[in-house]
């Protein structure tokens, strides 16, 4: 394929980084690169975009007056050990930003959410997770349940080790140990009927 032509099939396919970026510009879907292959994002549950929806306005404004940024799902998140991007339902970022503004590309995540759906669960918790444990930057991932009011937080302890907390029930409240941020689960959960 080459940049200025279309796939014939627009739901997985193969193309270079440079091919990738050009398609991502003129399509209006957002698409994954996974090692060398694009593939084609799901669309969200109205679930998972209340869930993504509240993370991000919470987020908005618990890092108001912080060093820190929070970042939708329009940004992709470069991982070069693995020359693969993806879009995390939503990101933290702080201190000094390494973003792509051209192109929509995050290169020093803090902190990755996402939200998990029966499709999506094995890839986030697997493979998805030992790509993003290769950022440098990246001190912490958090998994949020849409089928229970259940969120895990993965914290970095050193470069082979990660520490998981379990957040469950509606009256309870997540804590982001990397930043010391805590959000309440009852507000990550607005408008979501369990």
């Amino acid at each position: 394929m080459s940049a200025l032509q279309k796939p014939e099939t627009t739901e997985r396919f193969f193309a270079t980084i440079d091919e990738y970026l050009f398609y991502e510009t003129t399509s209006p879907e957002k698409y994954d690169y996974f090692m060398g292959e694009v593939i084609a994002r799901a669309g969200g549950s109205e679930d998972h975009n209340s869930i993504e929806g509240n993370v991000i306005g919470e987020l908005r404004t618990i890092l108001e007056k912080t060093p820190c940024r929070p970042f939708t799902s329009n940004t992709k998140v470069w991982i070069p050990q693995r020359n693969s991007f993806f879009y995390p339902d939503a990101a933290i970022a702080c201190g000094d930003l390494d973003i792509d503004k051209k192109n929509g590309i995050l290169h020093n995540p803090t902190v990755i959410f996402e939200i998990l759906s029966d499709s999506t669960e094995a890839f986030d918790r697997g493979r998805k997770f030992d790509f993003y444990r290769t950022l440098p930057s990246l001190k912490e991932y958090v998994l949020i349940s849409q089928a229970a009011y259940r969120v895990e937080c993965f914290l970095i302890m050193d470069k082979n080790s990660w520490y998981t907390t379990l957040f469950e029930g509606i009256d309870n409240e997540v804590i982001i140990k990397s930043l010391d941020l805590k959000i309440q689960l009852k507000e990550l959960y607005r408008y979501v009927d369990l």
